[in-house]
């Protein structure tokens, strides 16, 4: 924040750059809260997404598809060890005025534990692929009506190690 408030205060700028402030204060917010996520710190991660979408309201535009997205990357980041459980502790902690996520929160985790099954079961971790396969159909089990979903079900549960 120090650079950005350095960078908008200090320097004269274009004024195209200059509207662009929000936005990347915006950003600056949601790595914020990314990071205080995975500390633990669930009060300050919830005052970042809340700085981040109150300074970018288009973060909630189609059914919060860009912040759900964006919440999404964050499983990527280096330091995060399981992804499906950092996802889910940065759903069940989402402010009230969040309630646009509450009502993704199990398509959104579905889909990120279909795509850990995926990857777990390409490179040969049946084991892995088991368990979010399991949880994907946990959490819509709608999903095994899809026969690759099937597929990696029945594979993983029945054919030997």
């Amino acid at each position: 924040f120090a650079v950005l408030d350095k960078l908008f205060t200090k320097f004269a700028m274009l004024d195209e750059w200059q509207a662009m402030r929000d936005k990347a204060y915006s950003r600056a917010h949601m790595r914020g809260a990314a990071q205080a996520y995975h500390a633990g710190a669930y009060a300050e991660g919830q005052e970042h997404l809340a700085q981040a979408v109150a300074l970018d309201p288009d973060l909630l535009a189609e059914d919060g598809q860009m912040l759900a997205d964006t919440i999404a990357a964050w499983t990527n980041l280096p330091k995060i060890a399981d992804p499906l459980d950092y996802l889910e502790t940065v759903y069940d902690n989402l402010t009230p005025e969040l309630t646009i996520l509450a009502r993704r929160r199990n398509r959104d985790l579905s889909q990120a534990a279909m795509a850990a099954a995926f990857k777990a079961y390409n490179q040969g971790d049946k084991q892995q692929a088991r368990t979010a396969v399991r949880r994907a159909i946990r959490y819509q089990p709608a999903w095994l009506k899809n026969r690759g979903v099937l597929s990696i079900f029945l594979r993983t549960h029945i054919s030997p190690s």
